[in-house]
């Protein structure tokens, strides 16, 4: 049978979804350390304590682990940008921006290995999967951009071109992931939070008046490399 289009030999749908989640998560670390295609079934079911037999319980093949990697993002991403609408609605301009840079640098960082993957290995992914991801993150950079916008048209941001800045602050999780040992060696992800705030600052041309009233956050030394 299948279960949301992906075979299993189960019909257990409660059970089968956790095991998957199960699955995919050590799964992710897996590739994201060996890479999609180094990666086989065997390797997976070592890292699972799952034999590949019991693996094709849950899963089809290989390549169903990246559709519930990508499912997996989606959800995460949908219940993002819901997120970002409230502050949209809510927030002014600069505490929507801060407040959603802040959440998408969190969420980078708490999947760190997912983000990893997913940009490392997008060549190897189908067709299907590869549109996926790329919607996500435009949905995400146009409600960025949705922000800068509203900021501008307000009178607070004289940014000239939001679409850029919009995906210069989507870079910011990214690198963080790509590049966590280099970054980990100087910042805590508290730390990089708070820098990266005040560049998004700079970046729109925030007023003064604005930008004069925010503390400056002041970088301690550090060797942290969590």
């Amino acid at each position: 049978m299948k279960l949301h289009g992906i075979k299993t030999a189960s019909s257990n749908e409660q059970f089968v979804q956790e095991r998957r989640e199960q699955i995919v998560k050590s799964a992710t670390r897996l590739f994201a350390r060996k890479g999609y295609d180094q990666t086989t079934m065997k390797d997976i079911g070592k890292v699972c304590n799952m034999t590949p037999a019991n693996l094709y319980n849950y899963i089809g093949k290989k390549d169903d682990l990246v559709t519930l990697v990508i499912r997996n993002n989606y959800s995460r991403i949908y219940t993002f940008t819901r997120e970002l609408e409230d502050d949209i609605e809510k927030l002014e301009p600069v505490q929507a921006l801060l407040s959603a840079t802040e959440k998408h640098l969190r969420m980078h960082d708490q999947y760190r290995a997912n983000t990893y993957f997913v940009t490392r290995d997008f060549n190897s992914f189908r067709p299907s999967i590869k549109l996926l991801i790329i919607e996500s993150s435009d949905l995400i950079e146009s409600l960025f951009e949705k922000i800068i916008v509203k900021g501008r048209d307000a009178g607070v941001f004289t940014a000239e071109d939001p679409w850029l800045i919009a995906r210069n602050i989507m870079s910011m999780g990214l690198m963080w992931s790509l590049h966590y040992p280099m970054y980990s060696k100087k910042y805590n992800i508290d730390q990089y939070v708070n820098q990266q705030k005040e560049h998004v600052l700079r970046l729109v041309c925030c007023k003064e008046d604005v930008t004069q009233k925010r503390q400056p956050y002041q970088v301690a030394a550090t060797t942290n490399t969590s």
